[in-house]
């Protein structure tokens, strides 16, 4: 949830350019170091979930949701180590939170009605993180 949140107020609240007539310096300063701060939660967030991942994928109780947990987290630490431009790396790890907060945070029976289409949804944020083999 904290990345979605994040990742959420970084697409919501862009900074208004330099000649904006109605953002000041300082409030355009401010709001610089806002976003900074969402951008430092989201490097935090994706460290404190790599360097735990074995103790919370550990309590799922099927092999599939133990290795999600696990992929995931490798990628969302991926994602914020990357060079891509923040605005990307917001995209990403928005996309991959959701995709994964669907499939392992939610009650049994939504799992069970929305089984393939999470799981595709799953699929198309990893997808999008493979190399582009045109490249």
């Amino acid at each position: 949830m904290t990345i979605i949140s994040a990742c959420g107020r970084l697409k919501e609240m862009p900074l208004p350019t330099p000649d904006d007539p109605a953002c000041t310096a300082v409030v355009r300063e401010r709001l610089a170091a806002e976003r900074e701060r969402w951008i430092r939660q989201l490097d935090d967030t994706t460290r404190w979930v790599i360097d735990n991942v074995v103790t919370y994928a550990a309590g799922w109780p099927l092999d599939e949701l133990r290795s999600i947990s696990a992929d995931c987290a490798v990628q969302s630490r991926m994602i914020t180590l990357s060079e891509r431009t923040e605005e990307t790396k917001v995209e990403l790890l928005g996309e991959l939170a959701a995709a994964t907060q669907n499939i392992l945070s939610t009650y049994w029976w939504r799992r069970v009605s929305h089984h393939h289409s999470d799981r595709a949804q799953l699929a198309a944020a990893l997808a999008r993180l493979a190399p582009d083999p045109a490249s």
